[in-house]
């Protein structure tokens, strides 16, 4: 097994290194180089093109890289540019508010944390706090889930399940789905205990679902900073959301 994935890798290595993508390369060619038999090499290419890492080209009957590569650096250039579109605006508003803030993206079916300014204060709430094992857990991960498609969210469900105590008891896909449409319907999702506040809004983007977040001891979240922290969270979020689009 672990012998067929470093062949399968070296296949991709050399269709990288191709110059001409219209020419392509073939399986004859790819046993030379490699030095392996034919017969392996047609049968690796035929698994990679079933899951189109790469493609044949009709004309020649050759192979090169196949789109699955290409979404693959593209979800991650996303990515990238999302983080450093968000940067200014996540650093204005730290400077404004002095809390912890977190940037967060929905990326291959999971939540991930892109990108986070970590609050001056002498009590503040370690950003680790954010890091949930999946998305229920944190206000970053429910607003990104309030942002899936109904197969999307599906897909989500049978890999995690519910969350049960997690968030409200939910224990059913229209339990789910309602407390979501009402984080999309409110535009902010909102969990406070007597510790802790956490609060998130999306970041619309046509090409990735990603979500801010603010977190914070609970006794700072009231009054003045409280209104500055719901609006500033809403314009450093449409900010990004501008930025990355542009």
């Amino acid at each position: 097994m672990v012998q067929s994935v470093e062949r399968a890798l070296n296949i991709l290595e050399e269709l990288r290194r191709i110059k001409d993508e219209s020419k392509g390369i073939g399986v004859l060619e790819l046993s030379r180089i490699l030095e392996l038999k034919s017969s392996t090499v047609h049968n690796l290419l035929k698994t990679l093109l079933q899951h189109q890492y790469v493609e044949k080209i009709e004309e020649t009957k050759k192979y090169r890289l196949g789109p699955a590569c290409y979404n693959l650096v593209k979800e991650k250039l996303i990515t990238n540019r999302l983080a450093k579109a968000a940067e200014p605006a996540m650093l204005n508003l730290s400077q404004k508010i002095n809390e912890s803030i977190v940037l967060a993206v929905y990326y291959q079916g999971e939540r991930f944390v892109i990108s986070k300014v970590e609050s001056r204060q002498p009590l503040k709430v370690d950003t680790s706090f954010s890091l949930a094992p999946d998305a229920y857990g944190s206000v970053t991960g429910r607003t990104l889930l309030s942002q899936l498609t109904d197969k999307e969210l599906k897909d989500y469900t049978k890999r995690h399940r519910f969350p049960g105590e997690k968030w409200n008891g939910i224990n059913n896909f229209v339990s789910l789905q309602r407390e979501l449409i009402k984080i999309k319907r409110e535009k902010m999702a909102i969990r406070q205990d007597k510790q802790i506040c956490a609060l998130a809004v999306s970041i619309i983007g046509e090409e990735l679902i990603a979500s801010l977040g603010i977190y914070l001891p609970s006794v700072r979240f009231k009054g003045k900073h409280k209104r500055e922290i719901i609006k500033g969270l809403k314009d450093a979020a449409k900010e990004a959301s501008i930025r990355f689009n542009y």
